[in-house]
């Protein structure tokens, strides 16, 4: 495997959870990042000056939200969403068989019924609610002629029981 002699990465991160009251919660996240390899050593036949990491998007954004609704009995209600960008990328370093991932956002909802209790919780979920299809990772085979690629997982909805016997 060649190995780039330097390489340069840049980025910060800004994560802040806001409460409005005892109800709301809001949780924000931004990320940016910035790499490059500035020198290429042993990797002069598959990277480039300038190239940026494979895998590493220069931006991301993830927002949730939830409201706890407490009944006058005592049960809860939780509904909660959380919605995830993220900017396109390369999959590969090699710039000869590089594969790119667009931009893509992922929304999933949740919403949880607890009783007074809180002996158990009753959720029903959903994840990729919008069904985006996405590349997770990925490489490309010479020999084979071929792109191996792993997919993000596609919408899935479902449900779970959870007890306490405390």
């Amino acid at each position: 495997t060649p190995n780039a002699a330097e390489a340069e990465d840049k980025g910060a991160e800004i994560e802040r959870r806001l409460y409005h009251g005892d109800r709301w919660a809001l949780n924000v996240n931004l990320g940016f990042l910035d790499t490059e390899y500035t020198s290429i050593g042993a990797a002069a036949d598959a990277v480039r000056p300038g190239d940026p990491f494979a895998q590493a998007p220069e931006s991301t954004v993830s927002v949730g939200v939830q409201y706890e609704h407490t009944f006058g009995s005592g049960p809860t209600l939780v509904p909660r969403f959380d919605y995830t960008w993220t900017d396109d990328y390369t999959l590969a370093t090699d710039y000869r068989n590089q594969s790119f991932q667009e931009a893509y956002g992922l929304l999933n909802a949740r919403v949880t019924f607890a009783p007074a209790d809180e002996r158990w919780r009753l959720a029903v979920f959903g994840t990729n609610l919008t069904d985006e299809y996405y590349m997770n990772s990925g490489f490309y085979s010479e020999s084979n002629q071929l792109n191996f690629v792993t997919l993000g997982g596609p919408r899935e909805v479902g449900a779970s029981l959870t007890f306490s016997f405390e």
